[in-house]
C-alpha cells in the first residue's frame, strides 16, 4: 500500500503534525461524544481478556497478595477526578493507587486500578452515579502503566446527513481499509488538547527556555471551543495582563493557571521560577506532548518513502502489541530480510522515536530525518534533559510502532438518529494499547471543526 495524493488536513490537524487524511472517501461528518454513553472504552489484558470479564481476570491473576485489583467502571470523569475521588472516599494517599492507562473524560470507560491495603468490602464506598465497582481480585505488586495489551471502542457518530445508501458504501470501503491495512499511529488529539491544543507549543517553549512565552500559552490563547468562564479569563489575560484582575476571573477549575498568577503577583516577572512552582508531572506532560509531536513530523515524513521496511529504519521486538523498549537499525544491527521476515510473523515492528534524551536514533534514515527536524525547531536532542531552577523534568524517552493494525476487526451498524437528526454510525474496533480511536475516526468525519470530536454542535 502507498500514500500517495493524500488529501490534506484541517488547519487544527496540521498544527498537531497530522498534514493528510489516509483516506479519500467523501467525510460524513456528523460529531462523537455528543452524549457520555457514545463514547465506550474497555481495556483489553492478556489473552484478549476483556475488563468486565471478572471470571477470567480471576484465573489470570493470582488473588492473594495485599494490592486490591478492582474493576471499575467511571462516567464522565478524567482520571485525576477519579483518582481524587477515591484517596477521598478511602481515605488513602493517591500515590497508593495504580492505574494502566489514561482514559477519556467524556466517556464511559472500564478499567483496572490497584490499591495497597484495602479490603475488597471497603471499596463498595466508591459505588456513585458515577462510579461503579464491577468486581475485584487480590494480585502482588501495583498495577503499572502499560499492563493492559490494548483498549476496545464502541462509538457513535451522530448527526450524519448522508442517506443510508451512501453511508454504507463509505462505511463498507472503511471498515476493509482498517481491517486489512497497516494504520499510521499518529498521537491522536487528546495528546495535544482538544479544544485549546497548546500543550506542545507550551514543550518546545520551555525546551527554548522561552519561559514569559510559556507563561503567556498557560493563561492566555482562549478557545471557542472551551466553557464561557474559561474562555473569558483567558480573554482578560491577552487584552490586559493584569495579574490581580485574571484572579478575580479565575475558574476554580484552572488549578496551574492558579499557581503560576499567585507566584508572579508575589514574584514580579519570574517567569521561570512560576514555570518551576508547577509539578513536576505537569512540566513533564508539556515535554511528553512536544515530543510526540516531533514524532507525528518524523511518521509523516517516513510514510512519504512508503510503509515498507528500508535500509536505516528501526525494529523493535514485540511483546504481544507493543514494542519493547529497544532497536536495532536496518542494514547495519540487523540484515533486511530477517527484519521483513520478523515483521510479518509479528515478532518485531517498524519503531520510531519519540524522543528524550538517551533515546537511541541509529545512524542512518531515521537520525538523517529527525536531525533535519530538530535543526528546523532549533532545538538539541541533549536539550530533552530539561532542569529548571535545579528541579529536574527528564524526558528519557521511548519507541512507538510507525503502523499498527486492529486488534479486533471493525464492525459496524447504522441506525436512526433519534437524538439528533439523521443518521447514527456505530463503530465497534479495538486498537493496542497507546493508539488513538480519534485516528480512525478522522478517517470517517473528516470534520473541518475540532468541536465535532468533542460532542460540539
Amino acid at each position: 500500500m502507498t500514500y500517495d495524493n493524500l488529501l490534506p488536513s484541517y488547519e487544527f490537524e496540521k498544527l498537531m503534525g497530522i498534514p493528510y487524511f489516509f483516506t479519500s472517501t467523501q467525510p460524513i461528518h456528523g460529531v462523537i461524544k455528543y452524549r457520555i454513553d457514545d463514547f465506550y472504552v474497555e481495556e483489553i489484558f492478556k489473552n484478549g481478556i476483556f475488563a468486565t470479564q471478572i471470571d477470567l481476570l480471576n484465573n489470570l491473576f493470582p488473588n492473594k497478595g495485599n494490592y486490591l485489583y478492582v474493576v471499575i467502571q467511571k462516567r464522565n470523569l478524567s482520571v485525576n477526578e477519579l483518582l481524587d475521588y477515591i484517596s477521598n472516599k478511602l481515605r488513602i494517599n493517591k500515590s497508593s493507587i495504580g492505574i494502566s492507562g489514561i482514559k477519556d473524560k467524556r466517556a464511559i470507560t472500564t478499567q483496572i486500578l490497584s490499591l495497597k491495603g484495602i479490603n475488597s468490602e471497603h471499596v463498595k464506598i466508591l459505588n456513585s452515579s458515577r462510579v461503579k465497582i464491577l468486581g475485584s481480585f487480590y494480585s502482588y505488586g501495583p498495577l503499572r502503566l502499560g499492563t493492559h495489551e490494548g483498549n476496545h471502542f464502541i462509538i457513535i457518530i451522530r448527526n450524519i446527513k448522508l442517506n443510508k445508501d451512501k453511508l454504507i458504501e463509505i462505511s463498507s470501503f472503511l471498515q476493509n481499509f482498517f481491517n486489512f491495512n497497516l494504520i499510521p499511529n499518529f498521537f491522536g488529539y487528546q495528546r495535544f488538547g482538544i479544544p485549546r491544543s497548546v500543550t506542545h507549543l507550551i514543550g518546545r517553549e520551555l525546551l527554548l527556555n522561552n519561559f514569559e512565552k510559556v507563561i503567556d500559552l498557560i493563561l492566555g490563547y482562549p478557545d471557542v471551543y472551551e466553557p464561557e468562564e474559561i474562555r473569558n479569563f483567558r480573554e482578560v489575560y491577552n487584552k490586559t495582563r493584569d495579574l490581580n484582575l485574571c484572579l478575580k476571573y479565575l475558574p476554580s477549575s484552572l488549578y496551574y493557571e492558579k499557581i503560576v498568577i499567585e507566584y508572579l503577583l508575589q514574584h514580579q516577572n519570574d517567569y521561570e521560577g512560576a514555570i518551576a512552582a508547577l509539578p513536576a508531572t505537569t512540566l513533564r506532560m508539556f515535554l511528553e506532548s512536544y515530543s510526540s509531536y516531533i514524532f507525528n513530523i518524523l511518521l509523516t515524513k517516513r510514510l512519504s518513502l512508503g510503509i515498507e521496511p528500508i535500509k536505516g529504519d528501526l525494529i523493535a521486538p514485540l511483546d504481544r502489541y507493543t514494542p519493547i523498549n529497544y532497536s536495532w537499525e536496518i542494514g547495519r544491527e540487523i540484515d533486511l530480510d530477517k527484519a521483513v521476515k520478523l515483521i510479518s510473523n509479528r515478532k518485531a515492528t517498524l519503531v520510531l522515536p519519540v524522543l528524550g534524551y538517551k533515546i537511541k536514533l541509529g545512524y542512518g534514515l531515521v537520525r538523517d530525518i529527525l536531525n533535519e527536524i530538530l535543526i528546523n525547531e532549533g532545538l538539541r536532542l541533549k536539550d530533552f534533559k530539561f532542569i529548571v531552577q535545579n528541579k529536574p523534568v527528564i524526558i528519557r524517552g521511548s519507541y512507538r510502532s510507525a503502523f499498527v493494525n486492529l486488534i479486533s476487526k471493525l464492525r459496524y451498524t447504522i441506525e436512526e438518529d433519534l437524538i439528533l437528526d439523521g443518521n447514527a454510525l456505530i463503530l465497534d474496533f479495538s486498537l493496542p494499547r497507546g493508539s488513538y480511536a480519534t485516528i480512525v475516526l478522522r478517517e470517517y468525519m473528516k470534520s473541518p471543526n475540532e468541536g465535532f470530536y468533542i460532542g460540539k454542535i
